[in-house]
């Protein structure tokens, strides 16, 4: 619709609410407010409205106010309070200087009873045309007046997490809209992990939006999401919903979740722990037969051939005592000398892991990462021969995707 026709036919503007969910108790928790047009079609959003950068300010923050005031007046006639987001274009309150003016109005309806700390003031930081200390400060502003702020759109668009750390937001939402079920879509899964890390770090809520189906709520489920929406799980709505619409049927899908990764888990358990028996069994038998490292470390790689791609051997320090003994397709093990001498202590977890085999005497299974080398999804396993001696076998791709629950 044309902007200047939005404008004229402000009367058939509503807003609609979109649950918004949490994960510990499964119920509906808040709602985001929607604009909408009425046309005869049926109700339009109004987002291409808000993002078009031609629209003049003006009627977007006029736009805004009928919205917001039609949200606002809603949740004052009901007797529940729960949250309650509101869109807001950071551009808009930066030109027309309106933040005041906004607090102001916001400030009237907490005298009418509204809970000012169940308002949730969303904000687009990857839209926002000035420097990263204006909209810190814009959004700093009303997070001291009790309001809790929100980044929108994480990981659609991607962000710079030192930029988000400025902008100290309470919330971050996360949007999975258009994300596959697909073997592609896991190092966008990555960048969900160093976004549920850096929120727990910084204290920030994670919120998921753009939930369209299973895999999407799995996802959200999977990386520390407080708080879920999306057409899923509810559609938004002219009003508010039972808070207890979904409740039945999300604990059934959790339940499955919860099923599933704890069968994935103790797979993973009793295959270290397997492991872990037959390089016992194996260090005492043939290990003790081997003059050098490097031998040993051979040994072990053709013991276990089947599994593993690549073994080396290394100090608690970090120093790689042997050479790099590489699998060959049918030709064998082969040495590679360049990785000996080389210090691995400045990669995350190796400190950790050395100490957890050294105090308690068991292997590692590290996580599933990227190999630098070969670009290859992989995990190592570790695991303490003896004093001062861990092997470190990197475990074959083929392998990996021959066992999903290794993955």
């Amino acid at each position: 619709m044309d902007p200047l026709d939005i404008i004229l036919h402000k009367n058939k503007i509503v807003p609609l609410y979109q649950p918004i969910i949490s994960c510990d108790e499964h119920t509906v928790v808040g709602y985001e407010v929607l604009g909408h047009v009425e046309t005869e079609q049926g109700f339009i959003s109004l987002g291409s409205f808000f993002r078009d950068m031609s629209v003049p300010a003006e009627y977007k923050w006029e736009v805004d106010e009928w919205i917001h005031d039609q949200a606002l007046s809603y949740y004052l006639s009901e007797e529940k309070e729960p949250f309650l987001f509101l869109n807001v274009d950071a551009n808009v309150l930066d030109e027309l200087n309106a933040h005041e003016t906004f607090l102001t109005k916001l400030q009237r309806y907490e005298n009418q009873g509204f809970p000012m700390n169940k308002l949730v003031l969303e904000f687009r930081e990857h839209d926002f045309n000035g420097d990263i200390e204006s909209l810190s400060h814009l959004m700093k502003f009303f997070a001291t007046n009790g309001i809790q702020v929100a980044v929108d759109d994480l990981g659609k668009f991607g962000s710079d997490l030192d930029r988000l750390s400025k902008l100290e937001p309470n919330m971050m939402k996360v949007d999975l809209q258009g994300i596959g079920n697909h073997e592609s879509a896991y190092d966008y899964q990555n960048v969900l992990e160093a976004l549920a890390i850096f929120s727990r770090k910084i204290g920030a809520t994670l919120l998921f939006k753009g939930i369209e189906d299973l895999h999407h709520l799995h996802i959200a489920w999977g990386h520390g999401g407080r708080f879920i929406e999306g057409g899923y799980l509810l559609k938004p709505d002219m009003g508010w919903t039972d808070t207890v619409a979904v409740k039945s049927e999300l604990d059934d899908k959790v339940r499955s979740f919860i099923l599933r990764e704890n069968g994935r888990l103790q797979e993973q358990i009793a295959f270290v722990l397997d492991l872990d028996q037959h390089l016992a069994q194996l260090a005492m038998k043939s290990l003790v037969k081997c003059k050098t490292d490097d031998e040993r470390v051979k040994a072990i790689a053709e013991e276990l051939n089947e599994m593993a791609f690549r073994v080396y051997m290394c100090e608690r320090f970090g120093y790689q005592l042997t050479s790099n003994w590489i699998k060959h397709g049918s030709t064998g093990w082969e040495e590679e000398q360049s990785a000996r001498g080389k210090n691995w202590s400045w990669r995350s977890y190796f400190l950790e892991n050395v100490a957890q085999m050294e105090g308690r005497q068991v292997g590692i299974l590290s996580d599933v990462y990227r190999d630098i080398h070969t670009n290859e999804l992989i995990r190592t396993y570790s695991y303490p021969l003896s004093h001062n001696r861990f092997v470190f076998l990197d475990i074959d791709p083929a392998f990996l995707y021959e066992r999903d629950w290794l993955l």
